[in-house]
């Protein structure tokens, strides 16, 4: 029995090679009809939209706008919460490995709101209000705390879908936000506190923080309005979409890193004293305190 397998274990391991080499051929066949699919829905998104097709789009074309940037103050005392495990939060390519390219010095952490249809159960813990804000705009489909550390640089790439908006609440802006710049088709877009930048970014762009600070916004993904036909072809990618690796594999790692997350809360929160907990110190109170003076300067720079 023992020779048999032996002398079957070369035959198995070439067959093996050749599955692996086929299964190669077959998904970057995949990968090529995929960009010429997305291709030809990216021209008829810029063809059929409403709101032009342009790098920058003007925020008046949105009516939620106003009220998310009214809730500012609300979702950046949640924020605070998220902050305060910092260190616990995931890289961006630890969701999507796809985005490793873009993400690899480290620099760049996440903290997901909303992702593809679904809400995740961190974020409407620990940012409920938020969670209801996002909730509000047509077209939704993800939403997510984008965390920048100082010195990170996000090196220039393009977006997939032409039939996807992205909108950027800014919540933390360093001091010398001339020096943390989101770069458009070479062209430099600074973030302002409380406002909402939209823009295209099937578009070049890159994000450089050369400041010793950190910058956070709020990243949105939603539909672009559009007549009829863009719409419909908008849909039917997004469904085929769905069914692909790069959206089935970012929520189960999401998942993966929020079992670990709550299972890491659960045992910080054991490590609260009887006496703490007696005098009424808790999990909230505990979170909000170091970031108190953070919140106060992010306060202070309102109206930049």
């Amino acid at each position: 029995m023992d020779q048999e397998l032996v002398r079957s274990g070369p035959a198995q391991g070439v067959e093996s090679d050749r599955k692996r080499s086929w299964r190669k051929r077959a998904r970057k066949r995949f990968k090529r009809v995929g960009r010429k699919a997305l291709n030809r829905v990216s021209r008829v998104a810029g063809r059929e939209s409403l709101v032009g097709d342009r790098p920058i789009l003007d925020a008046k074309d949105f009516p939620w706008i106003p009220r998310l940037e009214e809730g500012t103050p609300l979702i950046q005392s949640e924020l605070a919460a998220v902050l305060h495990y910092r260190d616990s939060l995931p890289k961006l390519h630890e969701l999507q490995r796809e985005q490793y390219r873009i993400s690899a010095d480290d620099k760049w952490r996440a903290f997901v709101l909303y992702g593809w249809d679904y809400e995740a159960e961190e974020g409407a813990h620990l940012c409920p209000e938020t969670s209801r804000l996002v909730r509000q705009i047509p077209g939704l489909r993800t939403a997510f705390f984008s965390i920048l550390d100082p010195g990170a640089h996000i090196p220039e790439h393009r977006g997939a879908i032409k039939g996807l908006l992205r909108g950027q609440l800014a919540l933390v802006v360093p001091r010398d936000r001339e020096r943390c710049v989101l770069w458009l088709e070479g062209v430099p877009h600074l973030w302002q506190e409380g406002r909402v930048l939209v823009f295209d970014d099937t578009y070049l762009h890159e994000v450089r923080n050369e400041t010793d600070e950190e910058r956070v916004v709020l990243i949105l993904h939603f539909d672009r309005p559009m007549r009829w036909r863009g719409r419909l072809l908008h849909r039917a990618l997004l469904l085929a979409l769905r069914r692909t690796s790069f959206i089935k594999s970012a929520r189960a790692n999401h998942a993966e890193w929020a079992r670990r997350f709550r299972r890491d809360r659960e045992a910080s929160r054991r490590t609260v004293s009887p006496v703490a907990r007696e005098e009424g110190v808790d999990e909230a109170s505990t979170r909000r305190g170091p970031l108190a003076a953070g919140q106060g300067r992010a306060s202070g720079r309102r109206g930049e």
